[in-house]
């Protein structure tokens, strides 16, 4: 039985309006919960999910099972580096259509 996938996730993709053919990148996937969300709305496209832990990465691997056979989705373990603008003003950034 695949694990529950938290409502503010589903929110969080709902704000993306993610299309059938869109290529997504997820830093920092977790156990890959909204990659897993993520992949119904793709049919074409692709998510590759990374995460600095390989204990999550193994986690979201054995959750896309399906995904990662299909090509839809893959995984890396990669260290992300420590922000340089740690006391600086952040900003979200979102491609416009």
């Amino acid at each position: 039985m695949p694990a529950a996938v938290p409502a503010r996730i589903g929110w969080a993709l709902e704000l993306l309006d993610l299309q059938p053919d869109d290529e997504v990148l997820e830093i920092g996937c977790g156990s890959g919960a909204a990659m897993e969300l993520a992949c119904r709305a793709l049919d074409g496209g692709h998510i590759t999910g990374i995460d600095r832990s390989a204990t999550a990465v193994a986690r979201a691997s054995a959750r896309l099972g399906a995904e990662l056979a299909a090509g839809t989705a893959d995984l890396r373990t990669a260290p992300l580096p420590s922000p340089r603008w740690r006391h600086r003003r952040r900003r979200l950034a979102r491609p416009l259509r």
